[in-house]
C-alpha cells in the first residue's frame, strides 16, 4: 500500500531529492510550532491532511521519536502546515478548525492538542464535534462559530497549499526539512514523501546539523 494519499488528479513523481533554491519559498512566521526556533539548526515542515491515514501513522509514530531524538534537545523544530486533499470530505472543515484554534488561542500547544485528538483517536468526526471542540477549547471572547463558518482562515490553507504546490508537494503527508537562517528562512531543503521509515527523517535530519 502507498503511504501517502495525493490529489487527483496529479502526477505524483517526487520521492526524495535535494532542493536547487538555497532559500525557500516556505514561510515558517505565525505557524503552530513544536520546539524553539531560535535554538535549532534544522527544521521539519510537515504538509499534512487530518483525513489522512498515512499522515495519521506519521503523528502516531515517527513524530514521537524525532520529539525524543531530535526536539527535545533543541536541535530541531516541527511545523505543521495544512495541504487537505478533495478526495477527503471532511478534510477542509478539519483544517480550518485547526487554523481557528490557532488563531483564537495563539497557542501552538493547543493547535496540537486538536491533532492529537484527531490522529490518536479518530480521522473522521462531524463538523457538529469540530464547533462544539473549537467552542470548548477556544478563549470566551473569542467568536470560534463565526470563524469556522465563514471559513475565516482559508487564506492560511490556501497560502499552505499554494507552498507545498511550488515544491511539487502534492500528496499527504509531504515534508521539507531544512536548515533555518538567523532571519528565520529555510534553506538547503530536502523534500519527503509519504510516510517514510523513520530511519529516512533521522538520515536527513543528521546530513543537516
Amino acid at each position: 500500500t502507498s503511504a501517502e494519499d495525493t490529489l487527483p488528479t496529479q502526477d505524483s513523481e517526487l520521492d526524495k531529492q535535494e532542493v536547487n533554491e538555497e532559500i525557500l519559498a516556505i514561510s515558517i512566521i505565525n505557524e503552530p510550532i513544536i520546539g524553539d526556533l531560535a535554538k535549532v539548526n534544522v527544521v521539519i515542515v510537515k504538509f499534512s491532511d487530518f483525513q489522512c491515514p498515512f499522515c495519521q501513522r506519521f503523528h502516531q509514530n515517527t513524530l514521537s521519536v524525532l520529539k525524543d531524538q531530535y526536539i527535545s534537545n533543541d536541535k530541531v523544530a516541527y511545523i505543521q502546515k495544512e495541504l487537505p486533499l478533495a478526495s477527503h470530505d471532511n478534510a477542509l472543515d478539519m483544517a480550518v478548525t485547526a487554523e481557528c484554534i490557532f488563531t483564537g488561542t495563539n497557542s501552538s500547544q493547543d493547535y496540537y492538542k486538536f491533532a492529537d485528538e484527531i490522529f490518536d483517536n479518530t480521522l473522521y468526526v462531524t463538523d457538529e464535534w469540530l464547533v462544539n471542540y473549537g467552542i470548548n477549547n477556544t478563549p470566551d471572547d473569542f467568536n470560534f462559530n463565526e470563524c469556522f463558518s465563514n471559513k475565516d482562515t482559508l487564506d492560511e490553507i490556501k497560502t499552505d497549499q499554494s507552498e507545498a504546490i511550488a515544491y511539487n508537494l502534492i500528496s499527504t503527508p509531504s515534508f521539507m526539512i531544512a536548515n533555518i537562517d538567523e532571519q528565520g528562512r529555510l534553506y538547503n531543503g530536502t523534500p519527503i514523501k509519504g510516510a517514510q521509515p523513520t530511519e529516512n527523517f533521522i538520515s536527513i535530519i543528521e546530513s543537516k546539523l
